[in-house]
């Protein structure tokens, strides 16, 4: 009978054991589990630090434009794209800030192509641009960036 009650409390202290390890495990993995939420959380909730140049927002606000004026026009184009933008330095923009644009104001030359459904009957041509093969290529429109937003509200100016 000794040799069970001994038996009994040697089970006992082991299974007590195992017990205290795994809250222990338990306990670290609600840790872990504690931490990730909260880096979650400071990912979600911490601003992107890394910040549009004015080359960016003008090319993006553009291409909402173009995405614009092919929803409301009756000829649509197939596909659209901006080449490049190129921002006016202070010296090149200072006859235009005469003419009514501010000092504050970012003024760009946009060089972008689209690709109508019919590239010899199309539009998109009148103004500026050249043909190349179902493209119209090179066309320039000028636009002025004011408080994160495209003023030139006239369309396609393809000048200042």
């Amino acid at each position: 009978m000794g040799y069970f009650i001994y038996k009994l409390s040697k089970d006992k202290e082991a299974e007590s054991k195992k017990a205290s390890e795994l809250q222990a495990q338990v306990n670290s993995l609600n840790e872990t589990v504690s931490d990730l939420k909260k880096a979650t959380i400071n990912m979600s909730t911490t601003p992107a630090t890394t910040e549009l140049s004015n080359e960016d927002i003008i090319k993006e606000l553009f291409l909402s434009k173009l995405k614009e004026i092919n929803n409301t026009n009756s000829e649509k184009l197939l596909d659209y794209r901006v080449d490049k933008v190129e921002v006016l330095s202070n010296s090149e923009k200072q006859d235009l800030i005469e003419i009514g644009y501010n000092e504050s104001d970012i003024l760009a030359t946009v060089t972008y192509s689209v690709k109508p459904k019919n590239v010899n009957t199309s539009n998109w041509i009148a103004g500026n641009g050249e043909v190349s093969g179902e493209w119209i290529i090179n066309k320039t429109a000028c636009e002025c960036l004011r408080n994160e937003k495209l003023v030139n509200t006239t369309g396609f100016a393809t000048s200042f």
